[in-house]
């Protein structure tokens, strides 16, 4: 890979790109650059065997979905929620050939967040009958939320297993006044602290859980930092009901409200309130789609900074033309995976500025490109 794209996204080119037929001597990488998220633009380097991810493996798909199968000596591991401040306790289910699995264990580290092993930060554990007891004075899992950790067993694979560090459950405080019937209901959460990404799971009225707002759809409730509001037209009922929330990094919070009799709201009047004041699990993509900023990187893979919050990355992506043309192949036939179809969003999304040709370091301009393939004299069926 050229050194000015040592940080470059490996994907590819489809053979229809070019417009009309194409020359045999279509390019066998093309260069461009796309703004990445900045945890999409750190993730995911390194595959599983420790090696830096610098081209895709094969530029097929496969047609026929596949599952690799769970190694039977493998045993079964359960952990519930832990709260803060105790060691988490593992516990390691099966008969005589997973409790071999067991005894072979010989590190526990956390998943790295960007995807080198050779980075992993490795937890302080110990046996105790069948379990596994992490130490919670581990520094990589000294804080609530879900955290993977990966168990390595001699003569195994290694496992992934998330355990749940858990603090008290947030107050649920009413802030809307006597709740009634088909009236939207505004609650806040008292005692709830987070990092970035707003932990709440799922919210649960009577034990039904109601659908969450996303930005492709109006549902039944929505969040923003610390209040929550149930729609209109949800609890339609009166009397007594029981809204239950579910977070990751805390225990469940419930409080129990009494509902008066009410009236229906108009469809447009619900329609409105929910354009208005509807949120979506806020992401660095949508921050930085929202501020404007772009921390730009620069040739060499560094990035400029501009302080706190998400934001996105001009990135070098270099797309190779087997890959996509494959894929382009499958949209059209009507087979499209949702590999292939990953791909294409990608090339989409990205500006292409130059090709390069097999065996070659030379970058010739992407619209030279185009129209050298176009050329009459040059056009060659495939």
């Amino acid at each position: 890979m050229n050194r000015i794209y040592r940080r470059a996204l490996s994907l590819g080119l489809a053979v229809t790109l070019l417009g009309g037929s194409v020359s045999f001597a279509a390019p066998s990488e093309i260069h461009g650059h796309m703004p990445v998220s900045i945890l999409d633009y750190y993730l995911e380097l390194y595959n599983d065997k420790g090696e830096i991810r610098v081209k895709p493996e094969t530029t097929s798909f496969n047609l026929v979905e596949t599952e690799k199968p769970m190694d039977p000596r493998v045993p079964e591991l359960v952990s519930g929620n832990t709260e803060y401040g105790n060691d988490v306790v593992i516990n390691v289910q099966g008969g005589t050939e997973q409790k071999e699995w067991f005894k072979n264990v010989y590190k526990v580290a956390k998943v790295p967040t960007l995807g080198n092993p050779n980075n992993q930060e490795l937890i302080v554990f110990d046996f105790d009958d069948d379990a596994l007891i992490l130490n919670s004075g581990s520094p990589t899992i000294d804080f609530n939320g879900r955290h993977q950790v990966m168990i390595y067993s001699n003569g195994y694979d290694p496992v992934v297993h998330t355990i749940h560090i858990v603090k008290d459950s947030p107050n649920i405080l009413l802030s809307s006044g006597e709740p009634k019937a088909y009236a939207p209901v505004i609650l806040e959460l008292d005692n709830y602290n987070y990092a970035i990404e707003n932990p709440i799971r799922a919210l649960y009225v009577d034990g039904v859980k109601l659908e969450e707002c996303t930005v492709d759809a109006a549902a039944d409730w929505h969040i923003v930092s610390d209040i929550v509001r149930i729609h209109e037209n949800v609890i339609t009922e009166p009397g007594q009901h029981t809204i239950k929330m579910e977070f990751d990094g805390f225990k469940a919070s419930e409080i129990v409200l009494n509902f008066g009799e009410g009236e229906p709201w108009p469809e447009e009047d619900d329609h409105e309130s929910i354009e208005e004041t509807s949120a979506v699990s806020i992401t660095p993509d949508l921050l930085a789609a929202a501020s404007g900023v772009i921390s730009v990187g620069g040739s060499d893979g560094e990035s400029g900074s501009s302080g706190g919050g998400g934001r996105a990355i001009d990135t070098n992506v270099i797309f190779d033309f087997d890959l996509i043309s494959n894929a382009m192949i499958l949209r059209e036939a009507g087979l499209e995976t949702p590999e292939s179809k990953a791909v294409i969003d990608v090339w989409e999304a990205a500006i292409i500025d130059s090709g390069k040709m097999e065996g070659s370091e030379r970058r010739v301009d992407w619209l030279s490109i185009k129209q050298q393939q176009r050329k009459p004299s040059q056009r060659a069926s495939i």
